[in-house]
């Protein structure tokens, strides 16, 4: 079976709860409500929204700008604002709820198209929300479209806990596009999740070890006899012994 695929759930709602502080890489942008609270010789509470310019809007202070910032790099000039303009304040900003973002999915997905989710949400919420992945697309060569780049993301990084786990926070707007399927290698045998395993996008092979390691390393440990299945240039399929877990294992092997 090709591996990733059944994690991605079907198509449903995706409900992100709002739990605990939000954190200080998130970026603000229209829609998202926060609460201002000024303690010390001026004690008052706000509750201020980022309306549709970006900005937020408070008594005594100059609209400042919150779209497309960090919390914690608004709340520094926020900080800055209010000394400015009372005596001997502090000011303690948060979110209280998070915005809308409306983001299109397209490519090879079950059900492509508009999708709204929680600002909260991520790469794989808008997946599962488009009914996941075909087996006939790409988990490891994703693309975010936004503001005229790029991004590439790599499921393999999230499912197979392979690596770091890339930027996956969506924004409004985004453009998701899975392509078809790369190359692809397989394992079977005594290994904890045998299976078909896709190429990084700019990878010819994987070598036996690293395979080995994605399909969750050998059930028993020890010493094993390992082949690899290839087709010769006259059509016929052989089995090639490998002597080092090094060799480099192509599409299709």
């Amino acid at each position: 079976t090709q591996f990733g695929y059944d994690n991605l759930g079907r198509a449903q709602s995706i409900a992100i709860t709002q739990t605990g502080a939000v954190q200080d890489d998130y970026l603000l942008g229209p829609g998202d409500q926060l609460i201002v609270s000024l303690r010390g010789q001026e004690n008052n509470d706000f509750r201020a929204t980022v309306d549709r310019n970006g900005q937020v809007l408070l008594p005594r202070l100059k609209p400042l700008s919150a779209m497309g910032r960090s919390l914690g790099n608004f709340r520094q000039d926020l900080e800055a604002a209010v000394r400015r303009a009372y005596v001997a304040t502090d000011v303690v900003a948060s979110v209280a709820s998070v915005r809308q973002v409306s983001v299109f999915v397209t490519g090879e997905v079950n059900n492509p198209g508009q999708h709204v989710l929680g600002g909260l949400s991520s790469v794989i919420d808008a997946l599962a929300l488009s009914g996941g992945v075909r087996k006939s697309g790409s988990l490891r060569n994703i693309h975010i479209q936004r503001a005229g780049h790029d991004q590439i993301v790599d499921l393999y990084d999230v499912l197979a806990s392979s690596g770091s786990p890339p930027s996956l926070r969506l924004a409004d707007g985004d453009r998701i596009v899975v392509p078809p399927l790369g190359a692809t290698v397989a394992v079977t045998g005594l290994v904890r999740r045998p299976g078909i395993y896709e190429l990084s996008s700019r990878a010819s092979g994987m070598t036996v070890r690293t395979l080995v390691a994605l399909a969750g390393g050998k059930e028993v440990r020890g010493r094993y006899r390992l082949n690899v299945q290839r087709i010769s240039p006259d059509g016929q399929i052989k089995l090639v012994t490998i002597g080092d877990e090094n060799q480099v294992i192509g599409d299709s092997e």
